[in-house]
């Protein structure tokens, strides 16, 4: 949102505003809750690489709906995973390469969560990114990247990866809040920019 407004011109309403620092406090909660124990064992790193994500993922959001008006989703997919498949090419051979999966006997479960992730969190998911980027604002579709934390709370309390906390359900009451914040500032928005039809007298 700051990136959009200082260097692209979109428009800061107070609606807005305040519903960005809603859900960022609903995030910051979430964060500022979660300590090293026996279920994350360095909090402060892994929440200071999902900072440099979450900037880095902002920037391709931004970037990405600059080239789409000038073409079409899969036409940035189709940068974007080469761009992925030549960056890991290059990082491979400096560090090596060492899969156990492909040198072990072949079970259902594995390869079913390998396709999994390769299917839906990364296939689809990108492809839908920049179809939303279409119809809706960067910053829009930025806050909708709230709910992983909600959808990653509710899951990972299912399999027993995180213990369930009021901090945690309050974040993400915050984060709900905030996202229908900011979709009922970039509807009213569009209803402004919208051209009224002459009435009839």
């Amino acid at each position: 949102f700051i990136l959009s407004v200082f260097f692209f011109n979109e428009k800061a309403t107070v609606m807005k505003i305040v519903g960005i620092l809603v859900g960022l406090g609903g995030a910051l909660l979430c964060i500022s809750t979660q300590k090293s124990d026996d279920l994350a064992s360095d909090a402060f790193s892994g929440n200071l690489f999902c900072l440099v994500s979450s900037v880095i993922y902002a920037v391709y959001l931004i970037l990405s709906n600059r080239f789409l008006r000038r073409t079409g989703p899969y036409t940035l997919m189709r940068y974007t995973f080469s761009g992925a498949a030549v960056s890991s090419l290059i990082v491979m051979a400096f560090v090596g390469y060492e899969a156990s999966l492909t040198t072990l006997s072949l079970h259902f479960w594995p390869i079913a969560l390998l396709l999994f992730v390769l299917i839906f969190p990364t296939v689809i998911s990108y492809l839908l990114i920049p179809t939303g980027l279409k119809y809706l604002s960067t910053t829009v579709v930025a806050i909708y990247g709230y709910l992983i934390l909600v959808v990653a709370s509710i899951v990972s309390f299912l399999v027993g990866q995180d213990r369930f906390s009021w901090e945690q359900l309050g974040a993400m009451l915050l984060i709900c809040v905030g996202v229908y914040w900011v979709e009922i500032a970039e509807n009213n928005g569009r209803e402004r920019k919208r051209p009224h039809s002459p009435s009839i007298t």
